[in-house]
């Protein structure tokens, strides 16, 4: 399974950091097959990309087994027309891990990726 980890801004990075260090744990102990990639988003995608959510992060997240994201402060980012963006289905999010498949009776639809995913 390909986990893509956008760890935020502010304190995201070191929640993400905590939530994988977790996950590690449960893919040693049941041999799940879990693999993290990271991506940027937020002010450090604004400072190397020019914007808070690059369209390449978005097409890795619909391609990936599950989401990791950190908190993000999409209420201090510039307006959109200055690069500023808090990409589609996941504004207002706080931390959250996002499994984008799971069992049928409690699954709903991804705003992210389309895909079935966990609900709690």
């Amino acid at each position: 399974m390909r986990f893509v980890v956008l760890p935020g801004d502010g304190i995201g990075p070191e929640i993400s950091e905590a939530t994988i260090r977790v996950l590690e744990v449960l893919n040693r102990r049941l041999s799940l097959g879990i693999v993290f990639e990271t991506h940027e988003v937020g002010f450090a995608s604004l400072a190397k990309e020019g914007t808070t959510f690059p369209e390449k992060v978005l097409d890795v997240a619909r391609a990936a087994d599950g989401i990791i994201l950190g908190p993000v402060s999409h209420l201090d980012y510039p307006p959109a027309s200055r690069a500023g963006s808090t990409p589609p289905g996941i504004s207002g999010c706080s931390s959250t891990f996002t499994p984008t498949s799971g069992h049928a009776a409690r699954a709903r639809t991804s705003p992210i990726t389309g895909a079935r995913r966990w609900t709690w």
